[in-house]
């Protein structure tokens, strides 16, 4: 797609500033980020990070939103607490963050 001048990426707030004008491949480059759309076509959530090494992964966003895209859940039965705790994935990568949920069993 192009976006000449960057015209669509500034009216939406998203021009990287982090990029020098004098790096011309780059400059003009939008924040990286996701958009989580709902059925009817509007914008849910939107996510814009100052750079691109670190991103939640896809189940993390399902998590926050939904409740849905847990890893393997681990039940934890104590004197005071039970509780049900969940990963959004099952792996991890450097630069990848991972969701946490905690249900009281």
């Amino acid at each position: 797609m192009s976006d000449a001048g960057s015209k669509v990426i500034r009216a939406f707030g998203i021009f990287n500033t982090n990029i020098p004008a004098d790096h011309p491949m780059m400059y003009g480059m939008p924040w990286p980020g996701d958009y989580l759309l709902a059925t009817d076509g509007t914008v849910r959530d939107k996510l814009f990070l100052p750079n691109y090494e670190y991103r939640p992964s896809a189940s993390q966003v399902l998590l926050r939103h939904f409740n849905e895209g847990l890893g393997n859940a681990v039940e934890i039965e104590g004197e005071r607490v039970d509780a049900v705790v969940a990963l959004s994935a099952d792996r991890c990568y450097p630069g990848q963050e991972i969701g946490l949920s905690l249900e009281r069993a």
